[in-house]
């Protein structure tokens, strides 16, 4: 069955993994793989907790008319993340680049000192994104199973 990974046994609980390639342009630019971890819950479940400190303050904090820097961005999340935890800039910078590149997030190309910087903003709120994962995860285990509507999501 492609998009579903073969289930993992560890410590006696069962794990299944889902492999989905989510479209989130409208365009036809890219697809970027989200693996979906069913044993977690929220965004846990399909990324890393710096990268859920990333996308839970653009929601609540940033707006196209109120972007932010990858600067700015990697301080607010090494201030969110636990006692003695810290992440590096470029992980910060991968991770708004990889959020752009599934179009969850856009940026406005800004000249300063050193260049051309990236400010970052976004483009769906967390409801459009939980849709547009089910959707694609429905559409995955339906293609999976040669069936055209083996399970329907109702919203």
């Amino acid at each position: 069955m492609s998009g579903v990974r073969r289930i993992k046994y560890l410590n006696n609980t069962h794990k299944l993994y889902i492999n989905v390639n989510v479209r989130f342009h409208i365009m036809e630019k890219s697809i970027l793989p989200v693996k979906v971890d069913l044993a977690k819950t929220g965004l846990e479940s399909c990324f890393k907790p710096y990268k859920v400190l990333m996308l839970m303050h653009a929601w609540a904090a940033l707006s196209e008319d109120e972007p932010m820097g990858s600067g700015k961005l990697w301080m607010k999340v090494n201030e969110l993340l636990p006692d003695g935890e810290t992440k590096s800039r470029a992980s910060v910078i991968f991770a708004a680049n990889d959020f752009v590149d599934m179009g969850l997030w856009g940026f406005k190309d800004r000249t300063g000192k050193g260049g051309h910087h990236k400010i970052y903003y976004p483009l769906i709120s967390q409801e459009e994104f939980w849709e547009r994962l089910a959707d694609a995860v429905m559409q995955r285990i339906n293609e999976s199973a040669n069936r055209k509507l083996l399970i329907k999501i109702r919203y």
